[in-house]
C-alpha cells in the first residue's frame, strides 16, 4: 500500500510548480494563520515545508509509519515541527490550534469514520480559527477505479462534499448523509 517510493513520488509531485497539487498547497497557504497549525494527514510534509517559518508551532500527524519515517527525515533540525504517527481519536491532548489541515485525507476514509474526524477538527480549532480540508474534485471519480488510485475509498464533486458535510452559517452543523 504505502511505502516510502509511495512518498518520495508523490514529493516530487507536490515539488512540481505546475502540478495541481503544488497549486493546492500555495492556496491553502495564503489562508492559514496564527501560531499554531496541525496538519492532519501529512504525509510527505510539504504542506509544513511551505509554512513552517509562518507558525510558532506545527503538530503534523500521519498514520503511516513510512509518512512519519519521511517528515521526520526532513524536520529533524525544525525546533518548532513535531512530527506524530497517530489517528484523530487523542487529537484534544495537543491542545487547540489556530489553524488546522486535512489536505487531501478524507477521500481515504470510510464513513461515518470521516464525518467523526471532522467533528474532532472543529473541537480542537480554536473560536475564530481556521479548518481547511481538501479533497480531490470530480476527475478523481473515474481515477478512483483505476488500480493506480484504490486507495480513495470515494469521490465527490465539490457539491457532494457540501452535502455530506454540510455547515451551516458557520455554526459548524454537520449531519449525517
Amino acid at each position: 500500500m504505502y511505502s516510502e517510493n509511495y512518498f518520495k513520488n508523490l514529493q516530487r509531485q507536490y515539488q512540481d510548480p505546475k502540478s495541481l497539487m503544488s497549486k493546492k498547497l500555495t492556496l491553502v497557504k495564503k489562508y492559514c494563520l496564527g501560531d499554531r497549525l496541525l496538519d492532519f494527514g501529512c504525509g510527505t510534509g510539504d504542506f509544513i515545508e511551505l509554512v513552517k517559518d509562518r507558525f510558532k508551532e506545527i503538530v503534523g500527524i500521519d498514520i503511516s509509519y513510512y509518512a512519519i519515517k519521511f517528515c521526520r527525515r526532513k524536520f529533524r533540525n525544525s525546533k518548532n515541527v513535531t512530527i506524530v504517527q497517530g489517528s484523530y481519536e487523542n487529537l484534544e491532548k495537543f491542545g487547540h490550534f489556530d489553524c488546522v489541515t486535512a489536505l487531501d485525507v478524507l477521500e481515504h476514509l470510510e464513513y461515518p469514520y470521516s464525518l467523526a474526524v471532522v467533528k474532532k477538527f472543529f473541537s480542537i480549532t480554536k473560536p475564530g480559527g481556521r479548518l481547511i480540508i481538501t479533497t480531490p474534485n470530480w476527475y478523481d471519480k473515474i481515477f478512483r477505479y483505476l488500480p493506480k488510485n484504490s486507495l480513495h475509498k470515494h469521490a465527490h464533486s465539490s457539491i457532494g462534499w457540501r452535502k455530506w458535510f454540510p455547515i451551516s452559517d458557520g455554526s459548524h452543523y454537520l449531519r449525517e448523509p
